[in-house]
């Protein structure tokens, strides 16, 4: 994956191909991906797409400025179990983005969205 960062669109962590995604090993019983932004960001939303769906427990979306403390968002499964949407509270600044699945779950793309994004 590679993150690009422009305050007058989403961070997005994107190879660029929509059939490829990251996918932990087998044995990962606590998966987790994650996003370091560089700089804090007052942020609007996270968005990500599953590599498939995901079944079972919901992904976990959280924030934080020092990628030791974290905070969960409130996160919205899509209907069709392919994807998230994570709202995030425009007054709160974090650096980082962390996604935290369950076992067998995988992420194809993350967008996450400023609050100052136009």
């Amino acid at each position: 994956c590679s993150a690009s960062s422009n305050l007058q669109d989403a961070m997005k962590a994107s190879d660029g191909d929509g059939a490829s995604a990251w996918l932990p090993s087998a044995e990962d019983k606590a998966p987790w991906w994650r996003l370091d932004m560089e700089f804090e960001f007052r942020l609007d939303r996270v968005e990500a797409k599953a590599a498939g769906d995901w079944k079972g427990q919901a992904p976990v979306v959280q924030v934080s400025k020092d990628g030791k403390t974290w905070k969960d968002v409130k996160t919205v499964l899509l209907k069709d179990g392919a994807g998230l949407t994570a709202a995030c509270s425009g007054e709160a600044k974090a650096r980082y983005v962390r996604i935290r699945l369950s076992p067998g779950q995988g992420i194809a793309e993350v967008a996450v969205w400023p609050a100052d994004a136009s």
